[in-house]
């Protein structure tokens, strides 16, 4: 039994990554496992439910969560699954309408107001960082104290909403405890990338850092902000040897947006891995301006062997139009250097940025083929909610998309001077330009490291086939069958 439930809602691979859904990458709920070792730790009964990472319809995850007789469940999401997220807690409703329902997650925060008028579902939503809200709100819920006196609420009023006060971000995050891994079912086994972005099995994800100073317009800082946290290297370190030992750990993606801004922290880091020879690999994101070569050096001594990179655009007038705050002089530099250091270099772009002439997305292209872009990370311009960019997207083209459609491989907004079927041929084909090549092919095959990953290269790269070939009537099928999916009864 357990007081409170948390859950990553069901959604379905598809959902997340339409044709290219062989290439998935399934995360563990790294928000809701932070959740989860401060409710423990304070005593509250806790389970946790990755309907996602299970492949559980709405029927399954509902019945598993309610399974624990909880008297809260605390469901999160993005953009793309607040939908789903607002279909399960109907579902709970309906199932046992004493059961109270919060939502958070990056998506409310962009988005309270709206977010809460569109979905009657959930009684109370979370705002920013939760780790102290989750806490204080479980005591409202009990009646230990009132909702209005909790910081960072989004409540429901005659008809309407109203937020409490703004919540604080953390100073210190080496006060919340290390994430309680041990509330996932199946945990490290069902977390895999796509088999040509790891090194090994099992793989971790971590978060070492919060907040971003960059003011990049098409990013929102609604849940972390504008200064930048960080977790001790200790604290890292600790964690590491906890996924080391505990769960046989061998690989770790850090999912910081900067890992390397503090590059103090970043060099106590590698050399504790180093002091300690712990027996892992690992990749991590920075920006082109976060790094040198004695850092990357010491990073690939360390085990690091992919970075990526936020590059966006080869046009200097869109870098410039997004506030990247980067050039492309210190792209090339960073790509250099990383190629000198033997680490991969992930670069991450984007098609159909507000303003992209056809011309400055082929020079993007064109610069992947030509400088030391491993891998090429190409996605659909979105103008997710909460992001600067957003505020204004119509004078810069249509809108076509919803919530549910923002998983950066729909076309959801048509810039000014395209349309829908330029764009998205534009974006297959810049996919199949870069990965089709002898060369990207020999390479990735020289990453597979086991018979499972390369059957699900292999399998991934025909079901990509099959969507250049067919595409159209074959997608509204796959379509179809994600949401049966997602709809199938419990028998």
């Amino acid at each position: 039994m357990a007081e409170l439930v948390l859950v990553n809602p069901p959604l379905t691979s598809w959902e997340q990554y339409c044709y290219l859904e062989q290439t998935s990458n399934n995360v563990a709920p790294l928000g809701l496992l932070n959740l989860g070792a401060v409710t423990k730790k304070a005593g509250i009964e806790t389970a946790l439910v990755d309907a996602e990472a299970l492949g559980l319809s709405f029927d399954q995850a509902i019945k598993k969560a309610l399974s624990f007789n909880p008297s809260v469940i605390a469901v999160t999401a993005v953009t793309l699954s607040i939908s789903n997220a607002a279909e399960f807690a109907s579902g709970i409703k309906e199932a046992n309408s004493s059961v109270r329902v919060a939502v958070g997650g990056p998506h409310l925060s962009a988005a309270p107001e709206e977010t809460m008028r569109r979905y009657p579902e959930f009684d109370v939503g979370a705002i920013g960082e939760g780790e102290v809200t989750i806490i204080e709100l479980m005591d409202a819920f009990r009646g230990e104290r009132s909702f209005d006196s909790v910081d960072g609420l989004i409540l429901r009023k005659d008809g309407g909403t109203y937020r409490t006060s703004k919540r604080k971000y953390l100073d210190d995050l080496d006060t919340i405890p290390l994430q309680a891994w041990d509330l996932l079912e199946q945990f490290p086994d069902i977390y895999t990338p796509p088999a040509h972005s790891f090194g090994r099995l099992p793989v971790a994800a971590l978060y070492t850092t919060r907040g971003c100073p960059a003011q990049c317009t098409y990013c929102s800082k609604n849940v972390f902000g504008n200064r930048i946290r960080f977790f001790s290297a200790e604290y890292v370190l600790e964690s590491l040897r906890h996924l080391i030992s505990e769960y046989g750990v061998r690989e770790v993606k850090f999912y910081d947006d900067n890992m390397t801004f503090s590059k103090e922290r970043f060099y106590a880091i590698c050399e504790g891995m180093l002091r300690e020879k712990m027996d892992i690999t690992w990749t991590c994101v920075s920006r082109v301006d976060l790094v040198d070569l004695d850092l990357l050096k010491l990073a690939k001594k360390a085990g690091c062997w992919q970075i990526s990179y936020g590059l966006e655009a080869a046009s200097e007038r869109l870098l410039k139009f997004i506030r990247k705050g980067t050039n492309l002089d210190k792209v090339r530099q960073a790509l250099d250097m990383t190629h000198k250091a033997r680490i991969r270099a992930r670069g991450y772009y984007m098609a159909g940025l507000p303003t992209q002439t056809q011309e400055e997305l082929e020079d993007t292209v064109r610069f992947a083929l030509k400088e030391h872009v491993d891998d090429f990370q190409i996605h659909l311009f979105v103008p997710f909610p909460g992001t600067p960019i957003s505020e204004n997207i119509e004078q810069y083209g249509e809108m076509i998309g919803d919530w549910h459609d923002m998983n950066k491989h729909k076309v959801v907004f048509i810039p000014n001077g395209w349309t829908a079927d330029e764009l998205e041929k534009a974006y297959n084909n810049a996919l199949r330009r870069f990965y089709l090549r002898p060369k990207a092919i020999i390479s990735y095959l020289g990453q597979i490291r086991s018979w499972e990953a390369l059957t699900k290269f292999v399998k991934s790269g025909m079901t990509v086939a099959w969507h250049w070939i067919v595409g159209g009537k074959s997608d509204a099928k796959h379509d179809a069958q994600s949401r049966a999916k997602l709809q199938a009864k419990d028998s």
